[in-house]
């Protein structure tokens, strides 16, 4: 399956802001299979650790993507590392 995601994050670090909520089916299957593939400007990449992070300040992302996720009410983010 795929869900659109809002994806942050540069060199080995992603985070996905949870704006369907941290409860969703697809956000716990990722953290209980412990890795995922991602697919960011047509480019496949593994992903593992993930973790689901409550951040009410939304320190994870950009400065002018914090606003937007206020207005949407989301504070929680999975965050993870791209394996090499």
């Amino acid at each position: 399956y795929r869900t659109p995601v809002m994806l942050f994050g540069s060199g080995g670090r992603r985070v996905i802001a949870m704006t369907y909520g941290p409860a969703t089916d697809w956000a716990r299957n990722v953290v209980a299979a412990g890795s995922a593939t991602v697919v960011q400007r047509g480019r496949a990449m593994t992903v593992s650790d993930p973790s689901i992070v409550h951040d009410p300040a939304r320190r994870s992302v950009p400065r002018p993507i914090r606003w937007v996720l206020r207005l949407l009410g989301a504070t929680d983010f999975l965050v993870f590392t791209i394996r090499t």
